[in-house]
């Protein structure tokens, strides 16, 4: 496993008093892992290409937010399809069972900047 830390160059992102800065990025075994600092809320997201299907990407999104992670999956057939999926079915909660509010724009603008989507 390659590890790289990078810190974004301080830019905020998304709505004013709302943004996300990738934090930490590194391969594992063909997988890319992006963490990000959205509003104190550490978001981690595995991309990697669909098994079998290297035109799908897979993403799974983990949030750690006391005892219980809360962890979603979704597919797409690029990496920026497969986050918005992700990104709607994490809405989908509305802030419920455990699922924050995260800014999604913000996430994106973030990833975007480290050509992560």
């Amino acid at each position: 496993m390659s590890v790289t830390k990078r810190t974004a160059n301080g830019t905020s992102f998304g709505e004013p008093g709302r943004s996300a800065r990738v934090t930490c990025q590194f391969n594992d075994k063909g997988k890319k892992v992006y963490e990000l600092d959205c509003d104190a809320t550490t978001v981690s997201l595995t991309m990697s290409p669909e098994p079998g299907n290297a035109d799908q990407w897979h993403i799974e999104a983990f949030v750690r937010d006391g005892e219980t992670p809360r962890v979603l999956r979704a597919s797409g057939d690029s990496r920026d399809a497969a986050l918005h999926a992700v990104s709607q079915a994490w809405d989908g909660f509305d802030g419920r069972d455990g699922y924050r509010r995260l800014n999604w724009r913000a996430i994106h603008e973030a990833l975007a900047a480290v050509r992560g989507v």
